[in-house]
């Protein structure tokens, strides 16, 4: 998986002139226009690590104190959005916990976005490795919101506040932070993003705006999520999937087809009364 990258994509975006002058105070609303700019999204982790044995309270969340590492701060390497969405859709890191994820993916959030418990639910006088586990849920349940998000259309998000707490679906209404700016005498959009929480939303967010559509993985127990490239229908997110789902199939039909005769040969060989 390639992710030291950044990402580029081509949006239209619809601008409000929100200019007060006399000439459009006495007009009905403000004008708005499309303008069709090439999008950079840059994402530059901060790097350090999660200390679990001390905590922070802040906002009624409890949360573990994040060292940032200041000679990893200097790096210029950029991680690819949509592949660090992967990486926590895939569940590969799960054994380790979110210790595993953010050592390598950095930061996780900030202020309402940071990974912690409630500190009404989260352990006081447990070990370490207790917590951990509690805050690893926590990461869980992100990821489980996050999943949600992708696979449902931006205007049924509210509906997430049924499933989940309200200070994690408002972090998905979020706006990215866009910078327009001049290259070459083009205009050129640039989103910088400096934590994983953000990083994941923007690429969400974006895949909205393109209009991008993803569909749950039909094997039972793959979880996967995939991009819908087009309108032919697609149950499976990869030829895997598709061949073992096909094989199981097809064992099921034969097995209930064998069945099937051996029940009419023993009804054909009970004697009548």
């Amino acid at each position: 998986m390639q992710l030291n990258t950044s990402e580029a994509h081509e949006i239209l975006f619809y601008v409000k002139d929100n200019n007060k002058t006399q000439r459009l105070s006495h007009q009905p609303g403000a004008p708005r226009f499309v303008i069709r700019v090439p999008l950079e999204v840059r994402f530059q982790p901060t790097h350090g690590s999660y200390i679990p044995n001390r905590r922070i309270l802040e906002d009624g969340l409890t949360h573990p104190v994040f060292q940032p590492n200041v000679k990893e701060a200097a790096s210029t390497d950029l991680i690819n959005p949509w592949g660090i969405r992967d990486y926590l859709f895939s569940g590969e890191w799960e054994l380790g916990g979110f210790l595993a994820f953010s050592g390598w993916t950095g930061r996780f959030g900030i202020g309402n976005g940071e990974l912690g418990r409630d500190s009404k639910k989260a352990p006081r006088t447990v070990g370490v490795f207790d917590w951990c586990d509690a805050v690893t849920e926590d990461l869980l349940e992100w990821k489980r919101l996050l999943v949600a998000a992708l696979l449902l259309p931006q205007s049924e998000w509210e509906s997430l506040g049924t499933d989940f707490p309200a200070r994690k679906v408002q972090e998905l209404q979020k706006p990215f932070p866009l910078k327009i700016h001049w290259l070459d005498g083009l205009p050129m959009g640039t989103v910088t993003l400096e934590t994983t929480l953000d990083a994941i939303v923007a690429s969400i967010q974006i895949d909205k705006l393109e209009g991008a559509e993803f569909q749950r993985c039909a094997r039972p127990n793959c979880q996967r999520v995939f991009k819908l490239e087009s309108r032919h229908e697609r149950l499976y997110c990869d030829t895997d999937c598709a061949h073992y789902m096909a094989v199981k199939n097809s064992r099921a039909r034969a097995a209930k087809k064998k069945s099937s005769r051996n029940r009419t040969s023993r009804q054909r060989r009970t004697p009548r009364s």
